[in-house]
C-alpha cells in the first residue's frame, strides 16, 4: 500500500527518551477519554442525533474532565449503499466534539467487531452477498454464525477477510471517509482510528473458539500454500495481515491518522488469534496494541501492560476500554502512565437505559457509580500536566517515578525512589498514588489521595499549586506551604493537587 505523501496529522513518535508519545497539534498528548455507544443510543433506543444534541451527550465527557472521546462509527451508517455515502453521522460527532472542544477518536465498526459483522454495522449491500463477500466456513463447508442473533446487533456474519472484494470495499470507505475528514476537519479534532474493535477469526462473540480458522477454498488454497501444519497459526497471520492492510488506508489517506486495536480477554489469554508479537512485528500501520480491561485486576492488567504489551516491546500500552463498572479505575488510569502508556478509554461514558451496564452516567447524565467522581477527580489531575506526563517515560534514572501503584495499591504505604539526582520519599495514609516529575529542572508532584513528599537536596524554599496550559507554560493558582526538616523540602498535597517546587 503506497504511504500518503502528506504528513500524518496525529502520529505515535518515538522521543528522545525512548518513550513513545502520541503527537497531536504538534505536541505530546496523552489521551483521557471516555467511549460513548452512541450508536446503541440510535440503533437500539431510537434517539435522534437532533435529540442527543439537546440532552450534550457529548458534553457529559466534559463532567468527567475527558479531553477525549471514543465514539463508534458503523460502516453501515456511512455507506448504506455501495459508493452512497452519508455523512450524517460523523458531521455530527465533528460539530459535537468541538462545541465542548473535545478530541475524537473513531472507533471503526466496519467487517470485523468481535468476530463478526454485525446486522446493525455491516452493509446490507455486504452480508446480503454472499457469494462476492464470502463467509468463514466450518471444515465442513457451512458458514459461522448463521443462527446467531446478538439482543443489540442482530444477525452475526463471519466474514473472510482474505476476500479481495472485501478488502477493496473497505479501503475504498475508509479512504472516502478520511478524504472528508481532510475537507471538514481543518481543526484536527479527530486524532485516532480503532482498527475494528476486538477482531478476531476464529472466536465470535457470543460463542467461544467456534473454528480453528476460516475453511473456504481460498483460506484452504493460502493455508497450503503457507505450509502450516497449525489452524491457529493460519488464523493469527490472517489476522494480523487484515489489521495492517485495513490501518495502512488510513495511513496512505489524504489525511493520515494514529492507528490503533484492542485485544481482549479471553481471546489474548486463551491463545486464539490475538497475537501481539506478530502485530509488533508484522503490521508496521498499526501504531499500538492495547487491552480491553474487563475482569482483570489492577495487577493483572498492569503485567500486561509491561509485559505482552510494553514498550520495551516496541509497544505504546493502551487501555481501549477501561471497565466503568468496576471500582479500582483510578489506579487502572494511574498504572498506565506508570506502564508508559498513551492513553485510555473508560467504557462506558452513559447508559441508554437504566438498566444498561458499566456506563459512570445515567441517561439524565447524573453520576450512575460511586466511583464516577473518583474517574472524574482523576482525569482532572492529569489534565492538569497532560503533555509533562505524555512525554515522560518512567524508568529508574529518568524523569518521572510512581508511588504505590505499578499493580498493587496498597491502603497505606511510605516508600523512597530516587528521580534524576534526588531522593524522593511519599507517604500516604490513604492509599493514596504519588508521582514525581522533572520538568526542565523544576520537580513536579502530584497526589491520587492525600499524601506528602520529601525530597533530599532539593532548595525549595515554596511551592505553587497549579496547572500547565496548553502551551506547557506552568500557572500559577496560589501558594503552597512548603517546609525545611533536616535539609529535604517537604510538602504535603490534598487529593488530586498538582504542585511545583519553587527555588529560591
Amino acid at each position: 500500500m503506497k504511504e500518503s505523501l502528506r504528513l500524518p496529522i496525529t502520529e505515535c513518535k518515538m522521543l528522545d527518551n525512548g518513550k513513545k508519545a502520541l503527537i497531536v497539534d504538534g505536541r505530546p498528548f496523552l489521551t483521557l477519554g471516555a467511549q460513548i455507544r452512541i450508536d446503541r443510543w440510535v440503533i437500539q433506543a431510537g434517539w435522534t442525533y437532533e435529540r442527543l444534541s439537546e440532552i450534550g451527550i457529548v458534553g457529559w465527557a466534559k463532567k468527567l474532565n475527558c479531553n477525549t472521546v471514543q465514539i463508534p462509527l458503523c460502516w453501515k451508517e456511512i455507506e448504506p449503499a455501495q459508493g452512497r455515502f452519508e455523512w450524517s453521522a460523523l458531521s455530527w460527532m465533528l460539530l459535537e466534539c468541538r462545541k465542548y472542544e473535545l478530541k475524537l477518536e473513531i472507533v471503526w465498526f466496519g467487517s470485523n467487531v468481535c468476530g463478526a459483522g454485525w446486522h446493525s454495522m455491516t452493509p446490507d449491500w455486504i452480508t446480503g452477498d454472499p457469494e462476492r463477500y464470502t463467509r468463514i466456513f466450518f471444515q465442513d463447508g457451512t458458514a459461522l454464525g448463521a443462527d446467531t442473533i446478538h439482543p443489540s446487533d442482530g444477525q452475526k456474519y463471519t466474514l473472510c477477510v482474505e476476500n479481495p472484494y472485501l478488502l477493496e470495499a473497505e479501503r475504498h470507505t475508509i479512504t472516502s471517509m478520511m478524504a472528508y475528514l481532510h475537507e471538514h476537519d481543518k481543526e484536527g479534532i479527530v486524532i485516532g482510528f480503532q482498527v475494528e474493535n476486538e477482531p478476531s477469526l476464529v472466536q465470535h462473540n457470543p460463542v467461544l473458539h467456534e473454528t480453528d480458522r476460516c475453511h473456504c477454498a481460498r483460506c484452504n488454497s493460502l493455508y497450503k500454500e503457507g505450509g502450516y501444519d497449525n489452524a491457529f497459526d493460519f488464523s493469527k497471520d490472517s489476522l494480523t495481515g487484515y489489521l495492517d492492510t485495513v490501518a495502512s488506508f488510513v495511513k496512505a489517506s489524504s489525511h493520515p491518522l494514529f492507528t490503533r486495536v484492542n485485544w481482549i480477554h479471553p481471546y489474548l489469554d486463551l491463545g486464539f488469534d490475538e497475537d501481539t508479537d506478530r502485530v509488533l512485528r508484522n503490521a508496521p500501520h498499526v501504531d499500538c496494541v492495547g487491552y480491553d480491561t474487563y475482569g482483570k485486576s489492577q495487577a493483572e492488567i498492569y503485567e500486561l501492560l509491561t509485559g505482552d504489551l510494553s514498550l520495551k516491546r516496541g509497544n505504546a500500552p493502551h487501555l481501549g476500554e477501561l471497565e466503568g463498572g468496576l471500582h479500582g479505575c483510578a489506579e487502572k488510569i494511574m498504572d498506565l502512565l506508570a506502564a508508559n502508556g498513551v492513553g485510555v478509554s473508560v467504557y462506558q461514558l452513559a447508559g441508554y437505559v437504566d438498566a444498561d451496564d458499566n456506563y459512570l452516567l445515567y441517561p439524565t447524565g447524573k453520576d450512575a457509580r460511586p466511583w464516577s467522581e473518583e474517574v472524574r477527580l482523576t482525569y482532572g489531575m492529569l489534565n492538569k500536566a497532560n503533555e509533562a506526563l505524555a512525554r515522560s517515560r518512567n524508568s529508574v534514572g529518568s524523569e518521572i517515578r510512581f508511588f504505590n501503584g505499578e499493580g498493587q495499591t496498597n491502603p497505606a504505604f511510605s516508600g523512597t525512589q530516587v528521580l534524576g539526582d534526588y531522593e524522593i520519599s511519599y507517604d500516604s495514609k490513604e492509599g493514596g498514588i504519588g508521582i514525581s516529575l522533572l520538568n526542565e529542572g523544576d520537580i513536579v508532584l502530584m497526589s491520587y489521595k492525600r499524601g506528602s513528599f520529601a525530597i533530599t537536596s532539593f532548595t525549595a524554599n515554596r511551592a505553587e499549586n497549579g496547572h500547565f496550559a496548553s502551551s506547557g507554560e506552568w500557572k500559577k493558582t496560589m501558594e503552597k506551604a512548603c517546609q525545611i526538616v533536616d535539609g529535604k523540602a517537604v510538602v504535603a498535597l490534598h487529593a488530586y493537587e498538582v504542585v511545583k517546587l519553587v527555588r529560591p
